[in-house]
Order: C-alpha cells, then structure tokens, then sequence
C-alpha cells in the first residue's frame, strides 16, 4: 500500500521521505501556469497550497525522483478554456520529466492525451467516478489511475475495483473535514452561514428519492448520512481491507498544511501499515494506539469509510 502526500516547497521533500511518503502530488499558482493570477490552476488555487516559483518547484522534483519517489501534477481545476489547455500542454513539456497528471476537466484530458504519451493520467475525485460505466468511460480517453470520492463504501469500492484489475485506484485516508463532494460541488460555499455549514451540499430538504420501493428506504438513509460522512477525516482502519482490494495508494489531503503536520500524518500511515499483517481486531487496536501516540489525542471512533 502506497503513501500518496502533498508538498508544496522543496522543503517539504526529504522530510516527508523520510517519514515514509512514497510519492507526491503538488500544484503551481495559476500565474505560474498561465501567466495571470485570479485564474485557479487546481482546486486548491491558494497560493500558499502550491509552488509559487519555478526554481522551487524544479528543486522540488529533482529531489523527490533522487529519492526514487513519484511526483504527480495537480491540475484538476474543473474546467478551461482553449488558451489555458495550450498554456498547461506548454507547462508541462518545460517542466522536467513528470510521473504523471491529475486531471479533471474532460477537454484537458483529451488534450494532454494527444499531446504527451509518457505521463500518467489520473483522474482526480473530482471526477466523482462512482460506477464501472464512468470507469470504462476515463479508461477510453487514456486515464490509468482514478482517485476515488470520499463518500463510496468499503463494499462498493471493493466491487468497483474488482471489476477493474488494469485499473489503478487511489482512496482518501486522511483529509480536511470539506464538507462537499468534490465532483459534485455547487460552488455555494459562501451562501450560507459558513459556521452552520448548511450549504447547499449539506442541506437535504430538498431532497426526492426516485427509487424502487425496497431501495427507497436505504437511499434516503444514505443521503441523511452524507453530511456525517464527509465531515469525517480519518479512513485509517480502512487501509486493511483496502490492502485486499484492487486498491493500491492512499492520499493524504492537505498541501496548504504545515510541514510539521505532514510529516505526523505519513507517519502515522506509515506506522498502520506497518500493521497490515494482525488480526483485524488487534489491527484496530493498533491504529488507534498509533493515532494516540502520534497526534496526542484519543482516535473518535468516527470513520470515513463505512462497512456498506
């Protein structure tokens, strides 16, 4: 099980190695990527989320393949127009050799494929693949890997990525409490009271359920758990059974973090997968020993990934 971190500055890399990551994934400004700013170049379009220079963001990758780690390009900013799209393939061929591109916007996609054969293509959660059609779908425009959304279940993962052998899937285990669903996000963010969090990916009043009789009931649950869920920010216990499914990274949310708080979080997957091998309750127990132990605080039993 791979260690999937964010980095934004080259020195982030060799600590965060040596913590255990095995590779990274990072964004630049958009003035870096297109040649203005106020223009998103990823769905963290903060500057102090990304690289800001690019002698910063070449160090950084120089250093991250010495090590023989991966870096992998966010630009997943869900849609672009035609000059952004010439001026990301333009970026791109400058930049020294990358191990692949984590991408959203279909028209991108289609773009880079054309343009460059020797990059992954991965495509971000924010393409919110929940099903083996939209799988089949991103597998024919060239995509090699799929992060998958927060919200799916271990069951539906596990047969999801069963039917997908040739597929390489990538799950959250550590994020940042955003309460939306990313491939779905209205941009209503500011609507509403922010400290109510009832927005409009939150508030489920409106909510019809279309579904057979004998689904009805658990669809609509699923929906009055959804807010739950995707609050929630640890899915570490997930990692064992992940580990015999057809999932073979976990991402670790957080680029706009502090180092210091990187590098507890590899760390403590680092330590959990150290303990693949023991018995799922002894397994349990572990985890939560090493959360305490890392983190100084008892783990909330609250967690990311439900059982189905």
């Amino acid at each position: 099980m791979l260690i999937n971190c964010p980095i934004k500055s080259s020195e982030e890399a060799v600590p965060l190695i040596a913590a255990g990551a095995d590779s990274f994934y990072g964004g630049v400004t958009g003035e870096l990527l297109f040649g203005t700013t106020g223009v998103p170049a990823n769905r963290r379009p903060w500057d102090f989320a990304n690289f800001t220079t690019l002698h910063d963001f070449h160090e950084a990758l120089s250093l991250v393949h010495r090590h023989g780690r991966k870096f992998y390009l966010t630009v997943n900013a869900h849609c672009h127009t035609e000059n952004q799209i010439e001026a990301v393939g333009d970026f791109i061929e400058a930049a020294p050799p990358l191990d692949g591109l984590i991408v959203s916007d279909v028209s991108l996609i289609i773009a880079l494929r054309k343009r460059f054969t020797g990059h992954a293509l991965i495509a971000s959660t924010g393409t919110n693949v929940q099903n083996g059609k939209t799988v089949e779908f991103y597998a024919g425009l060239g995509i090699s890997e799929i992060v998958l959304p927060r919200h799916l279940t271990l069951a539906e993962i596990d047969v999801l990525t069963a039917g997908y052998p040739e597929m390489l899937f990538e799950c959250f285990i550590l994020h940042d409490d955003c309460a939306h669903m990313d491939g779905l996000c209205r941009y209503a963010h500011g609507i509403f009271d922010r400290h109510s969090m009832a927005n409009a990916c939150r508030s489920l009043g409106d909510f019809n359920v279309h579904a057979p009789a004998d689904t009805a009931d658990e669809v609509l649950r699923r929906l009055r758990r959804f807010p739950q869920i995707m609050t929630r920010s640890c899915g570490a216990c997930a990692i064992q059974p992940f580990s015999s499914m057809n999932v073979r990274r976990v991402k670790i949310v957080g680029r706009q973090y502090p180092i210091h708080k990187k590098i507890a979080s590899v760390r403590f997957i680092n330590a959990v997968r150290s303990c693949l091998d023991l018995p799922p309750d002894q397994f349990v127990r572990a985890v939560k020993s090493e959360f305490h132990s890392i983190f100084g605080t008892n783990c909330g039993d609250d967690c990311l990934y439900e059982p189905s």
